[in-house]
This record gives structure tokens, sequence and C-alpha cells, in this order.
């Protein structure tokens, strides 16, 4: 996530104050969030064609894709939503003829499995 903004948070709108800080704090690890002032590094916002704020723009792992503007509210929990549905399930079912390469993948990381009745 980019977090466009001019000035500060406290000038843009009191649901936007912190929501950057807020989503880095809660979500490290899972997401990266950078936040750029477009009034003091206007290069920056232009290279990302960013002419207007406030604005979130996401991209995939490859910075270098063209990314897509945020159209919904400026909330935290909606942005953090918004964020978590756009990430690759790692999520695997497994059964009986599968379950050991789950083991062998990346043997040096915890396995987790959640066992239900469905």
């Amino acid at each position: 996530f980019f977090f466009f903004k001019q000035k500060t948070a406290y000038e843009i709108s009191a649901c936007l104050v912190g929501s950057e800080m807020c989503i880095r704090d809660r979500l490290y690890g899972v997401l990266k969030v950078a936040a750029v002032n477009c009034e003091e590094d206007s290069e920056v916002c232009e290279e990302f064609e960013i002419y207007e704020t406030p604005k979130v723009k996401v991209y995939s792992a490859n910075i270098r894709s063209d990314g897509f503007i945020y159209n919904g509210p400026f909330e935290y929990k909606q942005i953090a939503s918004f964020g978590i549905a756009q990430m690759e399930s790692f999520v695997q079912i497994v059964n009986q003829e599968n379950i050991g390469n789950f083991f062998k993948q990346e043997e040096d990381k915890y396995h987790i499995i959640l066992f239900t009745a469905k």
C-alpha cells in the first residue's frame, strides 16, 4: 500500500489520521505500507501518477506493475480488509495422498493444519 497525501494526515481528514501507521502496525509482516507526502516529494507522486491527494494505491509484489487506486472509505478496517483480500491464499487442501508433500515444502518453517468436519 502507498498512502499519498498532502501536508499531514490531520490536515486531510479525521478518519485518515494515522491510518497508514495503524495498518502498518497491525498488519506488520503481512502487508507493506508506505506513506508519501506529495507536497515534499512531488517527484515520487508524479512517478506513480498521483495528481491529487489523498490516495491509496495498491501494488502486487511486482512494484513495476501499474497498481490500482483504492476507492473505498479512508478508514482502517476497510483499507486493511481490502489489502488482505488482495493477498494470495497460501492455504492448501491436504489429504492422505499429498500430506507428505505438504510437510516437505519449506521444511525450515512451521506448518499449521486446520482439521475441520467440512
